[in-house]
């Protein structure tokens, strides 16, 4: 549980990264937020 815990920090950092790279790059920023979101409905 802590493990998974510690492991689900390290995700949301890199996930926090690459959105933020992205917002740099407007143009697709819209469209990587729609892809994360279809990926975290398809995740649960």
């Amino acid at each position: 549980m802590f493990m998974l815990h510690s492991s689900d920090l390290k995700v949301g950092e890199k996930i926090k990264r690459i959105i933020n790279q992205l917002i740099i790059n407007q143009k697709f920023e819209t469209h990587v937020i729609n892809l994360f979101w279809l990926t975290r409905e398809k995740m649960e």
